[in-house]
């Protein structure tokens, strides 16, 4: 583990005080007993413009197992819209707060340490994995969504963790950087690595849906780190720049045929859904240059691919998906996952052993985080409901909370830029 900043950076002569501004630190340690924070209640669920407002909060104290850290930066992600609409789930179940901090993905310093705690001390950076596990075994997956299904997470200066959600920060990343990627590649890295025997390798090819931002982003720089083939999926011809830049052999725009719906329950639709997929279908095996499909199809968008997924993918390979982002209510046609002996494989996060093993990757400097663009503390609310309303650029989005340097803060290391250049970060 490396101790953060230099203490002239972490420690500045600033006086012991129960407040401080947004972007002012503390002395290094010192847990003032208030903070801001932006929140979500009960009765303002709605969109994140509305939803989530700043508010001063106490600060949490670690109990015993737990890391409070210092928040530098948080990702921008789906688990805080969900948190501000109150759908799928709203955060407010337990009743056992009148407020809720969303914010899952983040990076920080090591700021207090509870009792029971060992391998972290103050003033480490971290990032957190966010996700409540009961062990680090392959099949303890998640209890629950750190900052979404438990109370409070990385949207504030300060946030409680336990000391088995922290992995060492990439040093060579942005504050930013560190913060916006981990729990879509640790999700993406379960999806390909977590099922044998259709584990990713050499020779193999992937379709990779939605490839240019989050999940498909890390979706497709995995399956070339384990040498397989990737043909992405994209919605223009920007992002198609962006997944070929990542490593994807080929970039199919789907905005350039003939729209494809859902497939609906109703069967008189199908010949005709069946003719509207046949150009695209013949394009990805093109793509592919060869007939026979796709290994493993990276499926998150639910409703309206995941029938077109079972017809892409080959035989005994493997339909993989997680969340659902056009809908997670579908209707598929079964024939070709018994025909062909598919699986169809659910995958939901992924464990601790999972985001260490794309963490180390991280650090190896063989993924990219692909930051798109970073925000200020005021304008987290306008992150998220760009995200929302899908007008965020390729790639991911971070916030930064007490990190104040839109321009690269990697601390008392050079940065070393990553392989692709990415937005106005």
């Amino acid at each position: 583990m490396t101790v953060a900043t230099s203490t002239a950076r972490l420690n500045p002569m600033t006086k012991r005080k129960d407040l401080y501004a947004a972007g002012e630190i503390p002395p290094i340690g010192h847990l003032p007993t208030l903070m801001h924070a932006f929140a979500v209640r009960q009765d303002r669920h709605g969109e994140p413009l509305i939803a989530l407002q700043e508010e001063i909060v106490p600060t949490p104290i670690p109990d015993s197992g737990e890391v409070v850290i210092m928040v530098m930066a948080t990702g921008v992600s789906m688990h805080t819209i969900w948190s501000c609409l109150g759908i799928p789930t709203t955060p407010f179940i337990d009743g056992a707060s009148p407020y809720h901090i969303p914010g899952s993905d983040c990076a920080g310093v090591v700021w207090a340490v509870g009792a029971d705690v060992t391998g972290w001390r103050v003033g480490e950076e971290v990032v957190v994995y966010p996700v409540v596990t009961r062990d680090s075994g392959v099949e303890s997956i998640p209890a629950q969504v750190w900052g979404y299904e438990t109370a409070n997470g990385a949207l504030a200066q300060f946030a409680r963790v336990r000391a088995e959600q922290l992995l060492p920060r990439p040093l060579h990343l942005t504050w930013a950087e560190s913060a916006c990627h981990l729990s879509v590649l640790a999700t993406a890295y379960r999806m390909l690595f977590g099922y044998h025997p259709h584990v990713v390798g050499p020779g193999q090819a992937v379709l990779v849906w939605d490839a240019a931002r989050g999940l498909g982003a890390m979706a497709v720089q995995l399956v070339g780190v384990a040498g397989a083939t990737a043909v992405a999926v994209v919605g223009n011809a920007e992002q198609a720049g962006v997944a070929t830049q990542l490593g994807a052999v080929a970039a199919l725009d789907h905005s350039r045929f003939e729209p494809v719906g859902p497939l609906a329950e109703n069967r008189s639709t199908h010949d005709h859904w069946r003719q509207q997929t046949a150009a695209f279908i013949a394009a990805t095996r093109t793509a592919l240059g060869k007939a026979c499909g796709f290994d493993i199809v990276f499926e998150s968008l639910g409703q309206s691919t995941f029938p077109l997924s079972c017809q892409l993918v080959r035989r005994c390979g493997m339909v993989v998906f997680c969340s659902g982002t056009t809908d997670y209510t579908f209707c598929f046609d079964a024939r070709p996952a018994w025909r062909k002996e598919i699986r169809l494989q659910g995958s939901h996060l992924a464990s601790k052993t999972d985001a260490a093993a794309a963490n180390r990757l991280v650090h190896a400097g063989s993924i990219n985080p692909c930051l798109a663009a970073v925000f200020d503390w005021q304008e987290a609310p306008v992150a998220h409901t760009r995200m929302l309303h899908g007008v965020s650029r390729p790639g991911n989005m971070a916030v930064l909370v007490q990190s104040r340097d839109r321009n690269g803060e990697t601390g008392r290391w050079e940065h070393k830029p990553p392989p692709v250049a990415w937005g106005d970060s």
